[in-house]
C-alpha cells in the first residue's frame, strides 16, 4: 500500500474545520507524494518503486516535480499540488478525490490552448459535507471550502482545455411539436451520440420549461435525434414585420416588403427555441451520492490571488454548487482585485489590481444540475467568461457578488431554468427571483447574452449605492457608475421582466430597494450611456424595466411580452429610438395572462420613444386592475402613469411613429371619470380612487388624430363649449380630438403648507356655462378613505372655460393660496376661475411666470409677473380686462375671481422639448393685502 511505502510521512485529510474560512489559507500540510521529479502516475517508479496511491490516500505533487497522469486515480482523499500534474493527451483519464488544491507554483493541466485535449478526462469530487455553521449576516452557511473543491491559490494555476465541437449552439429552423425526437437546427452540427442538450422555451414561462435531452445517434448534418420526445411545443421559424396585415396580423413567416420607422430598425423577430450542447470532453463534477441527492453538496472551483492562473475552456461541471453555502459555486473568482474585509466587517478594501483576461478566462463550457450559482465574479476585476451554458440552476446563474467587480466581460452565455432554491435554502433575500444574470456594477461588458425560464428576470442590473460582503469597504459606488456596455443581450421567457435595471440590494441579508436613482449620473450629461440591439420576448411581467437616468436604448426589439413591453421611470428624459414593437406575433398558442396588451409606458414621458415602428397592437377595452390603482387599456402607448400634472405634453418628445396594424393606445382617463366605481372595496388605502390623471393629452404629431390636437375624454367636463372635435377612432373610445387648448391645474396649497400635504384634502372643480351656472364637475375625495398617491392631484381645464374652486370639509386659507398653470403660457390662453378665499380679509395676488430670486418691479418690468388689482365689483369686470389684472373679491360668497391670461415673459433655456419649457409653469400666489 502506498500509505505503508511512505510510512514516515503522516497521511493527511481534507475534513472540515468548521466556521468561516479564510478563502486563501492553505489547507493540509504536505502528504505523501511522489519521489524525485516525477513521471507517469501508473508507473511505481514515479512513487519510489511503491503501488501507485490507493484509496483513502493523500497525494502531494511538491515543487519541481511532474507528474503525468496516464489513468484512473483511486479514490484518493486530498489531492495537492505544487509542482505539476498534467494529463497525458492520448488517453482517457480520470481524477477521483475529496479535494484538489493548486498550491502557488502548481499546476493542474488538461490539454493546452495550442492543442486542446481531445480524449474523456473526468475529475470527480467526492468529499464528505462535514459542518456548516450559520451565518449572522444572511441566510447562508459558512463551511471550510475544503471538501469537493477545487482550490487555486495565490500563484496556482489551473489550466483545462478540452476539444469541442465545431459549433456548441444553434437553433431550430422548423417547429418541433410535443413528443418530437428529431429535431431540424439552423445550423449542421458535429455533435455525438449520449451528448446532453439543453432545449429552451419559446413560449412564458411556466407553459412547459427547458428540457435537457440525450442525443440518440451522431447528428446527420443539421438534424438531430434524442432518446426522448419534447414535452411540449416549441417554435422553429423566423418572423418578418410586413407593412400591410394579412389575416389579422402584420407579421409573416416569409420576407415581404416592410418599412420601419427607422433605417436601423430590426427587421427579423426571432422567436426560435435555442438548442445548446452541455457535454464536453473535460467533466469536472461531483459525487452522485447521498451528500448530493439530500443535501445539494457538490463540487466548486474557487480560484484565489491576483497572481493564480485560471485558464479553462470546454470544461463541463455538473452537479455542482454546495446548497446554501456562501461562496461555493460551480465556479468562482474570489477577491483577486481587494482585499477583504474581515468576519467583522472590519478592514480590507484596498485596490490590488485587476487580473489579466489572457490568465483568467471561463470559455465554451458548461455548467448544468447547480444547487448554487453557475459563474460567480466576487471582488475580482478583469475576467472573461464567454460561451458558458448555465443550465437548471438555483440562485442566480451569472452572478456579480458585491458590486465591486468591474472591467470583466460576459459576453454569448446562456442562462435556462434559473430557479428560487426555496425559501430555507436561498442565501439571499434576491435569490427568491433567481434570474439568469446578476449585475451589480454597471462597469463591465455585457453582450449577445441570452436568460430564459429563470423564476425572476433574465438579466437583472442591480446597481446599489455601496458594496457588500467581503467588499463592503471597498470605495466604489456602482449606482454612480455609468454602463460601460450592454448590447445585444435577449430575456425571454421569464417568470418577471426579460431585462430589469432597477431593485438595487439595500443590505447584506439581500433584501432590496425600490428607491429611484434620484442622483444618479452627472446633472447635464446627454446620454450617459447607451444600450443596443437587446432583445425580449414571452416574458411575464414586462419586456424592460428602467430605472435609471439619461439613457440611450438603440434598436431594441420586443415582442408578445405579457402586460407592456417597456416601462420605466428616469427623472430626467431617456430615449428610446429605432425600436421594433410586436404585439403578438404568430408564436401566440398561449393568450396573454393580462386582458390588456400595450407597448409603452412612459412615467410621465420621462421614457420617450423616437422612430418606434409597433405592429399588432389592436385596441381592447379597459380594465381596472386588480389593486384598484389604475385603468389599463390595448395599444401601443399606456397612459394610465401620466398623473403629475392636469394636461399631458411630453408626447412631443416622441417624434416619427410607424403604427402598422395598431391603435395608438388607450389613454386613461381621471377616475372620475374612467367608468369605474370610485369606491372598489373597504380598508385602509384601499377604498375610493380618489386622485387625478391627465385629463387632456397633447398629440403633437397626430397619432391619434389631426395632428397638434389635444386628446379629452367625451366627458361634459372637458368638452362643453369646444369650437370643433372629432371622435377618436375607434368608436367607443370615448375620447374626442380637438384643436383647442387646455391647461393644467396643480397643486393648490394653502397657508404655506408643503406641498404634498395639498393632495390630503379634497377638492371639487366645477364647469360653469355662460350664465355662471354649474354643468359638471371633476371631484378628489379624502384619501384617508383612498388608495393615496401623494402629490398627484391635479384638474384639467380648457381654453374660454369658466371654472370654481371648492375645498369641502377644508376651512378657507387666511394666510396664502397658491396654484401653478401649466401649458397656459400664451396670450390667446385664458379661462376664468373662482378661488376660496374668506371675505372678511382683503385680497391681494399676482401671477409670476415661474422664475425666481427678482424683486417685484424688475420682475413687473421684464413681463415676467403680473400684480393683480383688487377694484373689480363683478364677474364682467373681470373678463373685461383683457389684460387678466382685475379680479373682484365676491365677500358673500367667499370667493376670489380671477381671469387667467397668459403672455407672461418666459426665457426657454435647455432642451426646448423638457417638460419644463412646454409646460411653462405660471404661479399664481394671493395672500392678505
Amino acid at each position: 500500500m502506498f500509505a505503508c511505502c511512505l510510512a514516515l510521512l503522516a497521511l493527511i485529510s481534507c475534513s472540515s474545520g468548521g466556521g468561516e474560512l479564510d478563502e486563501s489559507a492553505p489547507g493540509p500540510g504536505p502528504g505523501p507524494g511522489p519521489a524525485g521529479s516525477g513521471g507517469q502516475w501508473s508507473d511505481p517508479l514515479t512513487w519510489g518503486g511503491n503501488t501507485p496511491p490507493e484509496s483513502g490516500d493523500s497525494v502531494f505533487i511538491g515543487a519541481g516535480q511532474t507528474v503525468v497522469l496516464d489513468t484512473d486515480t483511486a479514490a484518493l482523499d486530498c489531492l495537492r499540488i505544487e509542482g505539476t500534474l498534467v494529463a497525458d493527451s492520448s488517453l482517457n483519464v480520470a481524477v477521483t478525490a475529496n479535494c484538489i488544491e493548486v498550491l502557488s507554483g502548481g499546476t493542474l493541466q488538461i490539454g493546452s490552448e495550442s492543442q486542446p485535449y481531445d480524449r474523456r478526462a473526468t475529475i470527480t469530487l467526492t468529499g464528505p459535507r462535514g459542518l456548516h455553521q450559520a451565518r449572522a449576516e444572511d441566510n447562508a452557511l459558512d463551511n471550510d471550502g475544503v471538501q469537493r473543491a477545487i482550490r487555486v491559490m495565490d500563484g496556482g494555476s489551473l489550466k483545462l482545455f478540452g476539444a469541442t465541437p465545431g459549433l456548441l449552439r444553434s437553433k431550430l429552423s422548423a417547429h418541433a411539436s410535443a413528443g418530437a425526437t428529431t429535431l431540424a437546427l439552423a445550423d449542421p452540427v458535429d455533435w455525438q451520440a449520449n451528448d446532453k442538450i439543453a432545449v429552451s422555451l419559446t413560449d412564458f414561462f411556466g407553459v412547459g420549461e427547458t428540457e435537457v435531452l440525450t442525443l440518440a445517434a451522431d447528428s446527420v448534418g443539421n438534424m438531430i435525434s434524442t432518446t426522448t420526445g419534447l414535452q411540449t411545443f416549441r417554435w422553429g421559424l423566423l418572423q418578418y414585420p410586413v407593412d400591410v396585415a394579412v389575416s389579422g396580423s402584420a407579421v409573416s413567416l416569409n420576407p415581404g416588403t416592410f418599412t420601419p420607422a427607422s433605417p436601423s430598425t430590426p427587421t427579423v423577430l426571432d422567436e426560435r427555441a435555442e438548442i445548446i450542447n452541455l457535454t464536453r470532453r473535460i467533466v469536472v463534477q461531483g459525487a452522485d451520492d447521498v451528500d448530493w441527492s439530500n443535501e445539494g453538496f457538490g463540487a466548486h472551483v474557487m480560484v484565489m490571488g491576483l497572481q493564480s492562473v485560471a485558464q479553462v475552456r470546454g470544461v463541463e461541471f455538473r452537479r455542482c454548487g454546495q446548497r446554501r453555502a456562501m461562496g461555493r459555486y460551480p465556479f468562482h473568482w474570489h477577491m483577486l482585485s481587494f482585499t477583504p474585509a474581515d468576519a467583522a466587517g472590519q478592514g480590507g478594501g484596498s485596490f490590488l489590481g485587476s487580473a489579466d483576461p489572457a490568465d483568467h478566462f471561463l470559455q465554451d463550457s458548461s455548467v448544468w444540475n447547480s444547487e448554487n450559482r453557475a459563474v460567480t465574479v466576487h471582488g475580482t476585476c478583469g475576467v472573461n467568461v464567454s460561451n458558458v451554458y448555465a443550465v437548471d440552476i438555483k440562485g442566480h446563474a451569472f452572478f456579480m457578488e458585491d458590486g465591486s467587480e468591474s472591467d470583466n466581460q460576459i459576453s454569448g452565455c446562456v442562462a435556462m431554468k434559473v430557479r428560487d432554491p426555496g425559501l430555507t435554502h436561498r442565501m439571499k433575500v434576491h435569490d427568491n427571483l433567481a434570474s439568469g444574470f446578476w449585475l451589480t456594477n454597471p462597469d463591465n461588458t455585457i453582450t449577445q447574452n441570452s436568460a430564459s425560464d429563470c423564476d425572476g428576470r433574465g438579466l437583472w442590473n442591480s446597481f446599489a449605492d455601496r458594496c457588500f460582503g467581503h467588499s463592503r469597504n471597498v470605495g466604489i459606488e456602482p449606482l454612480f457608475i455609468v454602463i460601460r456596455q450592454f448590447d445585444d443581450n435577449t430575456g425571454h421567457s421569464n417568470a418577471e421582466q426579460g431585462i430589469m435595471t432597477e431593485f438595487p440590494v439595500a443590505d447584506e441579508a439581500g433584501n432590496l430597494t425600490s428607491r429611484r436613482y434620484l442622483e444618479r449620473y452627472t446633472p447635464g450629461q446627454e446620454w450617459e450611456f447607451t444600450m443596443r440591439r437587446n432583445i425580449t420576448w414571452k416574458n411575464n411581467r414586462s419586456g424592460y424595466r428602467n430605472r435609471v437616468m439619461a439613457a440611450r436604448y438603440e434598436d431594441w426589439t420586443a415582442a408578445d411580452n405579457n402586460s407592456k413591453d417597456f416601462e420605466g421611470s428616469t427623472l430626467r428624459g431617456a430615449i428610446m429610438s429605432g425600436t421594433l414593437l410586436i404585439g403578438s406575433s404568430l408564436n401566440n398558442a398561449t393568450p396573454f395572462m393580462d386582458p390588456t396588451r400595450s407597448g409603452v409606458a412612459s412615467y410621465h414621458h420621462e421614457l420617450n420613444f423616437e422612430d418606434l415602428t409597433a405592429i399588432n397592437y389592436p385596441y381592447s377595452a379597459p380594465v381596472l386592475t386588480s389593486n384598484g390603482q389604475f385603468v389599463h387599456g390595448g395599444g401601443v402607448f399606456d397612459g394610465a402613469d401620466l398623473y403629475t400634472i392636469g394636461v399631458s405634453l411630453g408626447l412631443a418628445r416622441s417624434p416619427g411613429w410607424r403604427l402598422i396594424n395598431s391603435h395608438p393606445g388607450y389613454l386613461t382617463a381621471p377616475p372620475y371619470f374612467d367608468g369605474f366605481p370610485l369606491q372598489i372595496n373597504s380598508g385602509a388605502n384601499n377604498g375610493f380612487r380618489h386622485w387625478s390623471i391627465a385629463g387632456a393629452t397633447w398629440d403633437p404629431h397626430g397619432y391619434w388624430g389631426p395632428a397638434g390636437n389635444y386628446l379629452v375624454h367625451d366627458k361634459l367636463f372637458y368638452t362643453f363649449g369646444l369650437t370643433s372635435y372629432v371622435p377618436a377612432s375607434p368608436v367607443g373610445f370615448n375620447v374626442i380630438s380637438t384643436p383647442d387648448n387646455f391647461s393644467g391645474i396643480k397643486p393648490i396649497i394653502i397657508d404655506n403648507e408643503q406641498s404634498v400635504l395639498s393632495s390630503f384634502r379634497p377638492m371639487r372643480l366645477a364647469r360653469l356655462d355662460a350664465s355662471n351656472l354649474e354643468i359638471a364637475e371633476h371631484t378628489v375625495g379624502d384619501p384617508n378613505v383612498s388608495i393615496f398617491f401623494g402629490g398627484k392631484t391635479s384638474f384639467t381645464v380648457a381654453q374660454g372655460g369658466r371654472y370654481k374652486l371648492t375645498l369641502p370639509g377644508t376651512p378657507l386659507p387666511t394666510s396664502s393660496l397658491e396654484m401653478r398653470f401649466a401649458n397656459a403660457y400664451r396670450s390667446t390662453d385664458n379661462f376664468l376661475i373662482g378661488l376660496p378665499w374668506p371675505g372678511t380679509v382683503p385680497v391681494a395676488g399676482r401671477l409670476e411666470s415661474g422664475l425666481y430670486g427678482l424683486n417685484l418691479s424688475t420682475a413687473v418690468a421684464e413681463g415676467r409677473m403680473r400684480v393683480f388689482s383688487n377694484t373689480g365689483n363683478s364677474i364682467v369686470d373681470v373678463l373685461t380686462d383683457s389684460t387678466g389684472s382685475t379680479i373682484w373679491q365676491d365677500n358673500a360668497n367667499n370667493c376670489v375671481w380671477i381671469q387667467h391670461v397668459g403672455g407672461l415673459t418666459f426665457p426657454i433655456s435647455g432642451d426646448p422639448l423638457s417638460d419644463q419649457n412646454l409646460e411653462r409653469l405660471q404661479i399664481l400666489r394671493l395672500y392678505p393685502q
